[in-house]
């Protein structure tokens, strides 16, 4: 399902001045100089962009039971616990990459940088960050021609994932429109229109690490093809922390139908 790879996004701050070290009981050898102010906006300075950096992720599968929704504390504080480790995990190491070199870097002239869509690293997303947002500029294979043939789906436009500076509240709708892309080797046209919400703060509780306030951001995508294909869509919930960026998503399964689901495709969790 190329829905999967659509909502992909994934930015974390890796700098020099040790000023705010995540909490635990290793830091891993990585030093943060963004200093969250806790004030319940990120802006875009709160979310930097670090090229060649490794973050390593625990990547449970399909069929993970996972509480989007959350629960509320004594203090009336929105909590999501997604501190229990799980031997079904798998420790992913995700890198961005500057987009020199790769084959496809012509075809994207305003892409900066590149992460892969999925996990597995079978498609690569192609972003770029100003004051304004997070943008996404299309989808390519890693390889020019593998053997499953190749792919690149080039927007019309970007495509905002995260508008900046955000907060709690914020909501919008983004679309791109692919003419003459290419999808494992066939030819293809289509829409993808995505529905972003930024719907709530709280402590988000990982292994080895919580972070204080965490914004719940809701992603709603739906995949059109012009002609020929059956229209498809996918959810994804992801928690985004001043300087940190996307420290945990849950991805549902295919045309899941609730908000609030509870079997996900995919969670994604910052690992130290």
């Amino acid at each position: 399902m190329r829905t999967t790879a659509v909502i992909a996004f994934a930015l974390l701050a890796a700098c020099d001045a040790n000023l705010t070290p995540p909490a635990g009981p290793d830091a891993g050898g990585v030093t943060y100089d963004c200093l969250p102010n806790l004030d319940g906006v990120i802006t875009a300075d709160e979310l930097p962009v670090a090229l060649s950096v490794p973050v390593d992720f625990y990547v449970s599968p399909d069929g993970t039971p996972i509480d989007v929704a959350g629960t509320v504390d004594e203090a009336g504080r929105r909590v999501w616990d997604y501190s229990a480790e799980s031997a079904a995990d798998s420790r992913v190491t995700i890198t961005a990459e500057p987009i020199a070199g790769r084959w496809y870097e012509g075809d994207f002239p305003a892409g900066a940088f590149v992460l892969p869509a999925l996990a597995d690293g079978d498609l690569d997303g192609i972003y770029s960050r100003d004051d304004t947002a997070l943008w996404l500029h299309g989808l390519a294979s890693p390889e020019q021609d593998p053997a499953t043939g190749r792919t690149l789906l080039i927007y019309d436009r970007p495509v905002a994932l995260l508008r900046l500076p955000m907060a709690s509240g914020d909501s919008f709708t983004s679309t791109g429109t692919i003419t003459g892309g290419e999808l494992d080797g066939l030819p293809y046209n289509g829409t993808d229109a995505y529905d972003v919400e930024v719907d709530g703060s709280g402590r988000l509780e990982l292994p080895y690490v919580t972070f204080t306030q965490a914004l719940r951001v809701r992603t709603h995508v739906v995949v059109a093809p012009a002609a020929g294909g059956v229209t498809t869509s996918r959810r994804q919930v992801s928690f985004v922390f001043e300087c940190f960026g996307e420290v945990a998503r849950a991805v549902s399964r295919p045309d899941e139908p609730a908000r609030d689901f509870t079997v996900a495709a995919e969670v994604r969790r910052f690992a130290l």
